[in-house]
């Protein structure tokens, strides 16, 4: 999957936090974070790109947005918060904050 990014248009706020997400990405080695895959600049330096891995089940907003608000099992929503809890556990182990 590609993570695609205007530098063009991007202001020179958006351009560093662009930079910083694809190195950052590239430290993450965890089951329930993307793994990273590669970054690279369109020949013009116009995008700049993020391979990230493709995953199988999709993202949580997707899945969530195909429910068309009917109920989860509680079983899933404990499955998904403990996979959430272990993900966010992980980044101070390696320097890294979250962000709310």
């Amino acid at each position: 999957v590609l993570k695609k990014m205007d530098m063009v248009k991007a202001s020179q706020k958006e351009k560093e936090f662009a930079k910083r997400e694809a190195s950052l990405l590239a430290k993450l080695k965890h089951p329930n974070i993307v793994a990273y895959k590669e970054s690279f600049y369109s020949a013009d330096g116009a995008f700049l790109y993020i391979s990230i891995a493709y995953c199988e089940g999709g993202d949580l907003f997707t899945r969530v947005k195909q429910q068309r608000g009917a109920l989860f099992e509680e079983r899933q929503i404990v499955e998904w918060f403990v996979q959430i809890a272990l993900a966010i556990q992980y980044l101070p182990t390696n320097k890294i904050p979250h962000r709310p």
